[in-house]
């Protein structure tokens, strides 16, 4: 880690930044916990470090997705 020349890189930091990366580029939760080999899903997400955007990001996955429509005469209220 020293020949980096990276002043305070510690292993582990690698870890964190792995974890990120790979959430940041849509690896699912479970793939990524069992990268690093986590065994709580908690664990994993104390690793995942996220772009303040990543929010942004999803609620804009929202804005290219088509709802689809309930069928004619159909009521999404009804209780069965």
């Amino acid at each position: 880690m020293k020949d980096l020349g990276i002043p305070n890189l510690r292993f582990h930091d690698l870890r964190h930044d792995v974890a990120s990366v790979l959430t940041a580029k849509g690896v699912s939760q479970r793939a990524v916990m069992e990268i690093l080999g986590h065994r709580d899903a908690r664990m994993t997400t104390k690793y995942q470090h996220l772009a303040p955007g990543h929010l942004r990001e999803a609620m804009r996955a929202l804005d290219t997705t088509a709802i689809p429509s309930a069928p004619h005469g159909a009521r999404a209220d009804r209780q069965r």
